[in-house]
Order: C-alpha cells, then structure tokens, then sequence
C-alpha cells in the first residue's frame, strides 16, 4: 500500500510539472519574426538569463530587449534583438532549437549565452544523427527526473566542477619525497668531486620539476662548465633536452655517455646511460644496457625500475612486472608502482591497477599524483568509478591515510566527471558555430555576469576557436564592483531590471568592437 501510494504520488507531481510546463510554454512563446529584407537582426540564445528570469517584465528589461532599444537610439536603424532564451535549457537544447530560430530570424549575429544548466541537468552529446526541433513546438521529456537532478545540483552547488576546489589543508597532506637509491654508493665515479656543484643540479631538478625548462637546462649546463666528466650532469641534459622537445641536441652527450660506457663500464657512467636512453624513447637500448648494468650490479633498482619501464614499452608485460617487483625488495619508490599499475592497465587487470596507484599512495602520501596515477587508469571507462570508491574505502592503511586516499579518490572522480561534461559543452558550443555559420551568422559568446564554474571556459574556447566572445563577467566585475552585483541580484539568483540593463550595456561595447560591426 505504502509503495502504491507514492507510485500514485509520483504520477501526480509528474502530471502537475507537465501541465506547469505546457502554461509557461503557451505563456512564454514567442511569435514567429517576420524580418524584413533591410532589417538588422540579433537572435539571442541560452536559458534563463536569456530569457530574464528575476526582471519585471521579460518583454521589456531582460538584456536583448534592452539592447535592442540601445541599438536602435544609438545607431538609428531598425535593429530587431529575438529573444530565443528559454528558462531550464542547457546547450542540447540550444542546439536543437537553433536551426529553426535562425530560419526565422535570418540573423547577422548570434548571441550565445549557455552551459549553466550544463552543471546539473548533465545533457547527452548531439550526435549527427540527431533530429533538431522546431523551436515553437512544445518539447515533452520527463520533468521529475529533471527536477530532481536540479534539487541535487542545487545543494551541491550546481555540480562539481571541473577542478574540484578544496579548503586549506594541514601538513599531514603534505607529499613523501622518496629518494633514488643508490645500491652501491662506494662505486668510483670517473669524474672527481666538484665542491659546490651538486647545489647546481639540485637546482636544475627542482626547475624540472616545475617544466621550467629552460632554466633546467640552463643549470645542468652550467653544472657541465665546472665537472664536464661527471656522467649524471650529462644525464640530466639529455632528459631536460628532451623533455623541451630539443632530442636532437642531446644526442653529443648520450654519445658521451655511451663511448665512456664502453670504455669502462662504470657503475655511474651505467646509470647516466640507462636514463638517457629512457628520456629519448630508446627503449631496447635502455633495455639492452640496463641487463648487461644489472648482470654486475644486481641489486640496483632505479636501473631495474627503468628496465620494467622499457620493456613495458616494448609490449613485454610479465618481464616488465617482474623487474617492477623486484625493484620494489630493495626500493618502495613511485616509479615502481607506476610500472606495475601500467602493466596491469596494458592486460586490462584494472582494479590491479587501482590498488597499485592507492598502494603508492600509502608510501608518497602525494594526493596530486594519485589523482593523476587514478586518471591515467579510469579516464573513459565510467564503471571502474564504483570500483574507485570501493576499493579506496576497504583499503587495508591506517585510518588517517584511507580518509585521505578516499578524498584523493573523490577529487579524481569529480574532475573526470566534470571534465567530461565539459567536454559535452565545448562539442556543442563548436556545433552551434557551425549552425550560425551554416545559415550566415556571426556567433558571439558571452559569460554570465556572475561567476560559474564553466563561466571562464567559453573565453578560453572563442580563443581557441578564432570566435568572438563578449566578457560581460569581467566588465561587471571591473565596472561596479562585487557590492553593487549583490545589490543588482534578484531574489531567484539572477539580477534584476538593473542588472539586465547593464549587461546589456556591455554586450553593446562588446558588438562595437566585432572586426566587422558597422
């Protein structure tokens, strides 16, 4: 009985959320614009900020209402700015209605304003498959569903965003720094020890590890000038050069290291050659010297971390595992459980591979790479987020270290999850370039005026895009200051008559300055 009464519930609320959505539909619609042939048209598209939910009379103060009236005073044409904003509608819908917008309105100028609704209504790409719509007919689709992915957004802030962002945290996150060993520190170098010169490396790896590779380089070479025998500065050069994409100038010192290898097999001079070999890709190279280096110095694990490496890469994954474990008896260093995590990845053995990056974790304490190690695995396939969480809370490690693991763990999903949705939004921002292309028009993209997780994105995107993009978010910001935006906020979210009146102020400056506005 309980169950039939909230079946019989749920029919009832999804009745009334039609019939609400047939009234403001039948409410809101607009007619078809009959656009003269000498007519100036803009045809704005997005959702509620569009359309001017929180101002007293959509018809009247949302912003291209407002900027028609700006365009007509100031330019003394007949502009017609068509309101094809839509409350609730995320890019999808934009997109599907387009076509049919621009065959009414004929615009030189689309006005896109869209992706909030992205955050938690979480729209399916549109595929070339597609139907696109009519945009004065009535869309039926679920509204519960809806409803409630909007309540859920809504307490978690709209969505998780594409970064997840954190508040400060103690010193028990911070990362373990494990150090290369060395297995046999009593080896002679070929090279005599130069005061002072080991502060020049540690520079230049700490500039590598930054991707300042210039001044990476710059310091390995000037550890060069004053020890140019010592065969770990010539390693170093070799993998900053290459990691700057300059392998072509490495190569006189892989030469250098590989002719003083020959000539006395030395313990140093082996590992310098080994590495070298790795940053430029050589793998069977590396393999073959790193064998013959392990034959006399069995016990060397960074060289034995690198041979898993290169065979990984040479698709022999028993071998490559093997040489991972191995390496681990002697040395528990993130290198080695990346080996092992790849090759499991490599024989599709994944939830091996996720316990090899949580594992890890136990021993960096390093929340970044775990998230980047959990990416690296999960990116793509979407069922191994449930085996993520799962095997992040039953992890055998003391309790402070599994709160941790999991909030890690939690992070990587949410960027994943949120960089796939944004993923969605940018295919749609490109298809409605193409729409607005297709039938004449302009695109210009716009930012919301207040802050959004993906509010940043379509500038980035216009950029990338060569298209025109209006920063209203910035010009609010600059113009009158986070104090009046609060005061411009209507009581639902968005702002009020005001408010619309200055973003629609803004996009104007914004049109002035198109390449060919005229």
């Amino acid at each position: 009985m309980a169950l039939f009464a909230v079946v019989v519930t749920l029919v009832l609320l999804e009745a009334l959320l039609q019939i609400g959505s047939l009234v403001v539909f039948f409410a809101s619609r607009k007619p078809v614009i009959e656009v003269a042939g000498a007519t100036d048209t803009i045809l704005c598209v997005g959702d509620s900020w569009t359309h001017g939910m929180g101002c007293s009379d959509a018809s009247k103060h949302s912003y291209p209402a407002v900027l028609q009236e700006l365009l007509r005073q100031q330019t003394g044409k007949s502009w017609t700015v068509v309101n094809g904003g839509q409350s609730g509608q995320n890019s999808r819908d934009v997109l599907l209605r387009l076509p049919s917008q621009l065959e009414a309105s004929k615009p030189k100028y689309v006005l896109v304003l869209i992706g909030r609704n992205d955050l938690w209504s979480r729209p399916d790409l549109v595929d070339d498959g597609t139907t696109y719509e009519d945009y004065q007919s009535y869309r039926f689709r679920w509204r519960l569903p809806r409803l409630l992915a909007w309540a859920i957004g809504a307490i978690r802030g709209e969505a998780p965003a594409a970064s997840p962002s954190r508040g400060p945290r103690g010193p028990e996150w911070e990362p373990r720094t494990i150090p290369w060993p060395t297995a046999y520190p009593k080896e002679a170098s070929i090279a005599a020890y130069v005061p002072g010169v080991n502060k020049i490396t540690d520079a230049g790896w700490r500039a590598l590890g930054e991707k300042n590779y210039e001044g990476s380089i710059a310091s390995f070479r000037s550890a060069l000038a004053v020890s140019p025998n010592e065969p770990s500065i010539r390693s170093a050069l070799v993998n900053a050069l290459a990691r700057s994409g300059r392998t072509a100038e490495s190569q006189v010192h892989l030469d250098w290291l590989w002719t003083k290898w020959k000539e006395t097999k030395n313990y140093w001079v082996g590992r310098g050659l080994v590495s070298a070999l790795d940053a430029v890709n050589q793998h069977a190279e590396a393999k073959a010297v790193a064998i013959e280096f392990l034959a006399k110095w069995p016990e060397e694990a960074t060289v034995r971390t690198t041979l898993g490496w290169a065979q990984l890469q040479l698709g022999e994954l028993a071998e490559a595992n093997e040489s991972a474990l191995t390496a681990q008896k002697t040395w528990k260093g993130p290198y080695t459980y990346m080996v092992r995590s790849k090759v499991e990845v490599f024989s599709k053995r994944f939830e091996d591979a996720i316990l090899s990056c949580l594992e890890c974790f136990t021993v960096t304490n390093d929340a970044r790479a775990l998230q980047d190690d959990l990416s690296g695995t999960i990116e793509g396939k979407p069922e191994l987020v449930p085996v993520v969480r799962r095997l992040a809370r039953g992890f055998s490690c003391d309790a402070d270290v599994r709160e941790r693991m999991v909030e890690s763990a939690d992070d990587c999903i949410a960027a994943l999850d949120g960089k796939a949705q944004e993923a969605v939004l940018t295919q749609h921002w490109a298809k409605i370039m193409a729409q607005s292309a297709k039938h004449g028009a302009v695109p210009v993209f716009l930012t919301y005026p207040i802050a959004t997780p993906y509010g940043r994105r379509n500038v980035a995107f216009a950029r990338e895009h060569n298209a025109a993009c209006i920063d209203v978010e910035t010009t609010f910001a600059e113009k009158i200051g986070a104090q009046r935006i609060h005061a411009m906020r209507s009581s639902d979210g968005h702002v009020n008559d005001e408010g619309y009146r200055l973003m629609a102020e803004h996009v104007l400056d914004g049109l002035k300055r198109l390449p060919d506005w005229k």
